[in-house]
């Protein structure tokens, strides 16, 4: 899958998130992600011996829910990032943009970002003297093989991306699946200062 980064001004943005205190427009250049009709198969690239994408881990949660997943095709788009100001929830996020953003991404699409190099922005010069780490998060929200809507976190740090996976569902323990009473679960789906979401432009 091929990208192309696009400058894209924070003013039109900004316009958007003036009633969004707990988010802010990030200036990281927009994302272009083609389209295309190519099966990708998630356990092929989500791998730390893949020398395409710099991968230093891959957690449980993120292979139980992703690995088994096969998608046919990616519609692309541009993908925008927004950053976290105060804490929050996926919820809040993702009520607040779907109206004018396309939330959920495809699995194609966060292995194509992580094969680029990080974006510049992430390491602005505040953020480099002070020491923080927050703003090398980046929160995505993807179907999982079972088609539910869980969240990719990206983290980056010397050795390359860390990818993990938060399941928004709570599952009672004990219980056969068949009679659990699934519904979401509010304590794995915080967002913390300086996390970045990236979601796509409509």
């Amino acid at each position: 899958m091929l990208i192309a980064v696009i400058a894209i001004s924070s003013t039109s943005i900004m316009a958007q998130n003036a009633k969004k205190d707990f988010l802010v427009a990030s200036p990281i250049a927009m994302q272009v992600m083609e389209p295309s009709k190519k099966q990708f198969k998630a356990s092929d690239h989500f791998r730390i011996d893949n020398e395409q994408a710099k991968i230093c881990s891959v957690s449980k949660e993120f292979s139980r829910l992703y690995l088994p997943k096969v998608e046919s095709s990616t519609v692309g788009g541009g993908l925008i990032f927004y950053k976290v100001a105060r804490e929050t929830t996926d919820d809040r996020i993702i009520a607040t943009l779907k109206e004018r953003n396309r939330i959920e991404v495809t699995l194609a699409d966060v292995y194509a970002f992580i094969q680029r190099p990080i974006p510049r922005e992430f390491f602005a010069p505040a953020t480099v003297r002070l020491g923080w780490k927050d703003s090398l998060t980046t929160v995505l929200y993807v179907r999982d093989a079972k088609e539910q809507l869980h969240t990719v976190v990206l983290k980056w740090n010397e050795c390359g991306y860390s990818i993990d996976a938060t399941d928004n569902l709570i599952r009672p323990k004990g219980m056969m699946p068949a009679l659990q009473v699934v519904e979401k679960n509010p304590d794995v789906m915080r967002r913390t200062y300086g996390d970045r979401v990236a979601v796509y432009l409509k």
